[in-house]
């Protein structure tokens, strides 16, 4: 018969000696504590109105919440239950705490105060790091990726249904108020109507968020191919008379803009427009009441019935379902329901933008509403520069080589890298801005054809200004199914051409090394951070969502530099 060990939980066992000695040495707890022992709290040690001698227990010091914190990240620990209980549970903890061990109440209340003052705190981990050859600045990637958000889809819901709750609660509130409730039952009812204003609080932030979102999406609507009047501009369309015998518009001083051409939006193939124009208005006496351009644009929306040439620009065209009107979650306002492209799933996320070396370290981080990356390089690249250097090279994918971008690369010194921006594949054989001919004498654009463009106009679009060349009439044209489908054609020649054409020209031979060293660089970055604890965000709010992804970034900040100093060791050794 065979025989095995078995446990013997009876014997008796004595354990003794101090935290010190709970931990060997180069344990990774310890160069955690090395590093932050080194470093100035003196920002976030102001957030704790503590007084000698004054009532009340001292609070922990925010150098053990924030290395408990990144500990816990390295560990795979995200949660404040997690964390606190291992205080209690394992060796390593204990000895990081000190003995002490904080409530996961108090590591919550750290993410809620911490904000601003954690930045200080990696901006001196990123300069140690720097000054001691960690940080290679040669050439940076950015990206953006999907974090969970602490909210369920089911959670979203339109304005019309949250003003509908919002009304349900304050009848909520006001009624458990005027309920008489027995002395012992007074606090069960404060609770109650607390966890009511809680909610009410969540669904009015709700309403907020919704009436942000509208007023910026009524900003950005404008996407067609014929620009909106200039700004700023006092008078609009309802000045402006429309002759119909002449086909003409005639403005507030009696001049006439004549019939550009009929237009479809991009934005919605069933929307069209007829574009009006006055070349020169320099010598009229009420330009300053109407732009700030050379000539004058305006835009009058038709229906394609009552204008042959939409109902010619319609033909083939398809109905589009209406969009679907905005939401946002009662559990979690900030959150916005936004595309992972891991799982190709659509769930309640924030976006993270990560920017980080050739050799993984992360230089800037933040968390954002934006589902789209194109923005995030205005803010990155600055803080960047600002904290630790010029990059050489800096280097994102088709979201972030927008003209804006480009713009703001040049304008900072930095040569910016990734995929130049083109149309979908049914665009590939249409003409483009790049082959049509500036005639700067003229200025005026050369179609392939050799046909004449004029200026018609300059559109200060922030961060992408362009001029506006058209031909009111290419129905003869033998190069027209390569050009436009409709009569006339317009294009934008941006202000900052050259720039496009340098990127582009950039690209021609490091395209593939461009590609190689984004996938080597930042998109492992941000898998190993959701591998240590950032799958999903256990906390609500912005704010506190971005405490713990800057805490996860410090703690691989201080990952890397723990290995690097053990590859240069083992390299002085060999």
């Amino acid at each position: 018969m065979a025989s095995f060990l078995v446990p013997r939980r009876s014997n008796v066992i004595e354990r003794r000696g101090t935290l010190e000695d709970a931990l060997p040495e180069g344990h990774w707890a310890r160069f955690i504590w090395r590093m932050l022992e080194s470093t100035d709290f003196t920002e976030l040690e102001l957030l704790y109105p503590s007084v000698l001698g004054e009532p009340g227990r001292p609070p922990y010091h925010p150098r053990i919440i924030a290395a408990l914190w990144i500990y816990g990240m390295t560990q795979g620990l995200s949660t404040a239950t997690a964390i606190s209980r291992s205080c209690t549970l394992r060796d390593d903890f204990r000895w990081l705490a000190g003995g002490l061990s904080p409530c996961d109440q108090t590591l919550l209340n750290f993410l809620t105060v911490a904000r601003d003052a954690l930045i200080s705190i990696r901006d001196q981990v990123l300069k140690e790091m720097h000054r001691a050859g960690h940080v290679d600045l040669s050439a940076v990637s950015e990206d953006g990726t999907k974090l969970r958000a602490n909210a369920s889809g089911r959670s979203f819901h339109t304005g019309d249904d949250i003003a509908i709750v919002i009304e349900d609660l304050k009848k909520g509130i006001a009624k458990k108020l005027e309920d008489q409730v027995p002395p012992e039952a007074k606090r069960q009812q404060q609770i109650q109507v607390r966890a009511f204003n809680d909610r009410l609080q969540r669904a009015e932030q709700a309403i907020t968020e919704l009436g942000a979102r509208s007023a910026a999406s009524s900003e950005e609507a404008w996407d067609g191919t014929v620009p909106q009047q200039c700004e700023p501009c006092k008078f609009g369309r309802d000045h402006f008379r429309h002759d119909a015998q002449k086909d003409v518009m005639m403005c507030p001083a009696g001049q006439e803009l004549a019939l550009l051409g009929v237009y479809r939006s991009s934005a919605d193939s069933k929307r069209f427009y007829r574009v009006y124009r006055r070349k020169d208005c320099t010598g009229c006496v009420l330009k300053a009441q109407c732009g700030e351009g050379k000539g004058r644009r305006l835009k009058v929306p038709v229906e394609p019935a009552a204008d042959p040439s939409a109902e010619a620009c319609s033909e083939g065209s398809t109905d589009k379902p209406p969009a679907p009107a905005p939401r946002a979650s009662l559990t979690d306002p900030e959150c916005r329901l936004m595309l992972a492209t891991s799982d190709k799933r659509i769930e309640p996320s924030c976006n993270a933008d990560i920017t980080v070396t050739r050799h993984g370290v992360i230089v800037s981080q933040f968390l954002t509403q934006q589902a789209v990356d194109y923005e995030h390089f205005k803010r990155a690249c600055p803080t960047v520069l600002a904290l630790l250097g010029r990059p050489d090279a800096w280097i994102g994918d088709g979201h972030y080589t927008t003209q804006a971008n480009l713009i703001l690369a040049s304008r900072l010194g930095v040569t910016l890298y990734g995929p130049v921006q083109s149309g979908d594949a049914a665009e590939q054989d249409k003409y483009s801005i790049r082959d049509f001919r500036h005639d700067a004498d003229r200025d005026i654009l050369i179609c392939p054809a050799g046909k004449e463009l004029q200026n018609v106009g300059t559109r200060n679009v922030p961060g992408r200004p362009y001029d506006l060349y058209g031909r009111s009439d290419c129905t003869e044209c033998p190069l027209k199914s390569r050009c436009t489908i409709t009569r006339a054609r317009t294009v934008r020649r941006p202000h900052n051409l050259h720039l496009i054409l340098a990127l582009e020209a950039r690209m021609k031979d490091v395209a593939d090394n461009v590609t190689r060293l984004r996938s080597s660089t930042v998109e492992p970055v941000n898998g190993q951070l959701k591998q240590h604890g950032l799958a999903r965000f256990h906390v609500r709010g912005l704010s506190r969502c971005t405490v713990v992804l800057t805490l996860a970034c410090i703690a691989h900040n201080l990952m890397k530099w723990k290995a690097r100093e053990q590859a240069r060791v083992l390299r002085a050794a060999s």
